[in-house]
């Protein structure tokens, strides 16, 4: 596995680089978003949001893990979702488990933020749309602050053309058409690659045997 030697060479402070790599769509940060998007869909279908966990743990979310946890096990308890936990006044939900005000009304925002999507998403086009939310849900300046920022820029790059291809042949695609089609390329194993900045560095390139072939080094 690349990657794990690629990580083993950094902990010991020896730069070194790794070319392509896996799908887009296999990314954590790519798949926080897309649980994200899927939860906005299913709230403004009437239903619970089954990913609503995964997306509030996103961290550009920035809510508490532990608060979460909390929220999550209780609703357990209760023998209910998530969102229909959350959907209780406050002072039941506050009644009922061990968590700060303000930690909670941090999550009932997040929550509210992903039903004004669901509403928005159809007041403007899907490209536009999916292009404002990176920012409005405090993703990318979450992606611009994290140490792998530039490989972040490039998947998610790749992403939104994706977004801009499916479009380019329906002008009415939307939020639901974007699920479906994510979800077929998952399903049927369709990469979606990035293009990812290639620079003249001192850094040892980690690669496989497969990639290196009819590839030549000085040394």
């Amino acid at each position: 596995e690349v990657f794990a030697v690629a990580e083993v060479l950094s902990s010991q402070g020896i730069m070194c680089s790794v070319p392509g790599g896996s799908s887009v769509l296999e990314k954590q940060h790519i798949l926080g978003l897309l649980a994200f998007l899927q939860t906005t869909l299913d709230l403004r279908s009437g239903g619970d949001g089954h990913d609503l966990f995964t997306a509030l743990t996103a961290p550009w979310m920035q809510l508490s893990r532990i608060a979460l946890w909390t929220v999550a096990r209780q609703a357990s308890k209760q023998g209910l979702t998530l969102f229909a936990f959350l959907s209780q006044p406050t002072a039941v939900v506050l009644d009922t488990i061990d968590i700060e005000v303000d930690e909670l009304e941090a999550i009932l925002q997040v929550l509210s933020l992903l039903k004004e999507l669901g509403v928005t998403e159809r007041q403007k086009s899907f490209p536009d749309w999916f292009t404002s939310i990176l920012s409005e849900t405090g993703y990318l300046p979450w992606l611009l602050d994290q140490p792998e920022k530039f490989s972040y820029l490039a998947e998610i790059q790749s992403l939104s053309e994706s977004v801009k291809q499916f479009c380019y042949s329906n002008h009415a695609f939307g939020l639901q058409d974007f699920t479906r089609a994510i979800a077929v390329m998952r399903e049927r194993n369709i990469r979606l690659t990035a293009q990812y900045v290639q620079t003249e560095t001192a850094a040892i390139e980690i690669t496989t045997a497969h990639k290196a072939k009819g590839r030549e080094w000085e040394y």
